[in-house]
């Protein structure tokens, strides 16, 4: 399973920092999951997450790969989910990078 990033949670992992980002509610991803940055190789697992509300005057932007057009149509799909009456609900997941997979050596027996 792939996972959209922003560049600049992209690098805070590659650094080795844990990092937070914001997800809408398609996206809910399970606590201890591994998933694979989208354009890369790097792998990540989720070690916390929470609900939490975005303020009607904050615009989210749109990590590459979500499967919006623009931002507003995102807005829209969100507000269209819950009728317009309440907020939408975004998670905020937190991040460690995981420990690449190492290829396994054939051994001669």
């Amino acid at each position: 399973m792939y996972l959209p990033m922003f560049v600049e949670s992209i690098r805070r992992i590659q650094q080795g920092k844990k990092t937070t980002t914001l997800r809408p509610l398609k996206c809910n991803y399970k606590i201890g999951e591994h998933l694979t940055l989208e354009g890369t190789y790097l792998r990540v697992q989720i070690t916390d997450r929470r609900q939490i509300t975005v303020p009607g005057d904050l615009t989210p932007k749109i990590a590459r790969g979500e499967g919006y057009k623009n931002v507003q149509e995102m807005i829209d799909a969100m507000y269209a989910r819950y009728r317009g009456n309440l907020p939408p609900q975004w998670w905020l997941y937190t991040f460690a990078l995981a420990a690449p997979k190492t290829p396994r050596s054939k051994s001669s027996f």
